[in-house]
């Protein structure tokens, strides 16, 4: 069983290009994000609300390694985990996916991301109160902070959108 984790910053098209990327290389494909969701029963945006982003960060390393079980336990030939943002720069989840498998950071351009960000802000809850200009600067500083962890992937896709679903699907075919 190959299990690969798919990282990078939020909006850079992991879930989309993961769920497209999977179904044509036969994997099994899960959303972290939306496995927190489903399992708590509530929004992303909600936890933080409620509960602070300690205690998200704690869910989501918990569900991390719940869904990597699922992962082992699927039956199928390869399983794709598609991470939220900030997965792989808390605690020691990028450690423990690098032990459970393959790590892949989808490097989509910054400018592609804010476009997608500014689009979709009322999503997330890091963007949800944010003007445009706000939401540039906030989001760009938090890109540089992330980045040298994002570096740090067995794999880095390093492309235009329309090509990443591509080179993502050779990359699990191969492996």
């Amino acid at each position: 069983m190959k299990i690969f984790y798919l990282i990078g910053f939020p909006g850079s098209g992991k879930t989309s290009y993961g769920r497209t990327a999977a179904a044509k290389s036969s994997f099994f494909f899960r959303d972290l994000d939306q496995y927190i969701e489903e399992r708590e029963q509530k929004s992303i945006s909600l936890i933080f609300e409620t509960e602070g982003e300690a205690v998200f960060r704690d869910k989501e390393s918990k569900y991390l390694k719940e869904l990597t079980e699922i992962c082992l336990e699927s039956g199928h030939k390869g399983c794709l985990i598609s991470c939220g943002g900030g997965t792989p720069c808390f605690g020691e989840n990028h450690t423990f996916m690098k032990q459970n498998g393959k790590t892949i950071f989808l490097n989509t351009p910054f400018s592609v991301v804010l476009t997608r960000l500014i689009q979709g802000k009322q999503k997330r809850p890091m963007t949800q109160n944010l003007s445009p200009g706000e939401l540039e600067s906030k989001m760009q500083e938090l890109y540089h902070q992330r980045l040298p962890e994002y570096m740090k992937a067995d794999y880095i896709i390093s492309a235009l959108p329309h090509e990443s679903v591509s080179l993502l699907r050779d990359l699990l075919q191969k492996e």
